[in-house]
């Protein structure tokens, strides 16, 4: 199937929304993969909140004593501390943290599926892929194409990379995801872009030269124009 850009942006963001109503609540899921949203009547639905809990006062991060989650979607902070945690006699430990930031990654890995197809650690076999996901010298790729060779939009591409951030407090918000130019497009028309071109080079030949200031003026005027053009 062909990608759709705007299939996957109307949902990306139903998703968001979804998740975005949780987390306000002060709720991380912490178990968000595809299975867990839903249909309902044509309205997209987050369900499973079986392992789900409130995050205690004071803290962002609360602490699991049993396995959780889906490998492929899961934060390396979680696997990181399922796996070096030891608990109070010494032993190693089955619990580790998850918080918001955690959740976001989640939803990074599902975005990235509907675009590429799979998500990021997907070439990875068995335990390679936890180990690959808890490594930091192992990048995630964010080719421009897919592998049917279409184009992917940087916009999309700017968000998987603020949601897939190892450092669990560089990843975007729920809230600030929304804010984002893949979910906030613009669009212009042929004609506005012939006359943007025609009317910067007669200024460029009435002025002889232009200082980098005023250029930098120019495009700040053009972009906040843009802002009409939002859909």
């Amino acid at each position: 199937v062909p990608i759709d850009i705007e299939f996957i942006r109307y949902y990306a963001r139903e998703m968001i929304k979804c998740v975005n109503v949780v987390h306000d609540a002060d709720i991380v899921h912490s178990d968000l993969k595809p299975a867990n949203f839903v249909f309902v009547k044509g309205m997209l639905k987050i369900i499973d909140f079986g392992i789900a809990n409130a995050v205690p006062d004071h803290t962002v991060n609360i602490y699991r004593e049993t396995q959780i989650g889906t490998p492929n979607y899961m934060a390396p902070e979680a696997l990181v501390a399922m796996n070096y945690t030891n608990d109070n006699s010494g032993q190693t430990g089955n619990r580790w943290k998850v918080g918001k930031p955690s959740d976001v990654w989640s939803i990074g890995c599902i975005i990235y599926q509907m675009v590429y197809g799979k998500p990021p650690y997907a070439g990875f076999q068995g335990q390679n892929r936890l180990l690959a996901i808890m490594n930091p010298e192992v990048k995630i790729m964010y080719p421009d194409k897919t592998s049917k060779d279409e184009v992917v939009p940087r916009s999309v591409i700017d968000l998987m990379k603020d949601c897939l951030h190892r450092d669990p407090n560089k990843r975007l918000t729920t809230n600030e995801m929304l804010q984002t130019q893949f979910f906030n497009p613009i669009m212009v028309s042929e004609s506005f872009i012939r006359n943007l071109i025609k009317n910067a080079v007669y200024f460029g030949c009435e002025q002889g030269e232009v200082s980098d200031g005023k250029i930098d003026d120019l495009a700040d005027d053009v972009i906040s124009r843009l802002g009409e053009f939002k859909i």
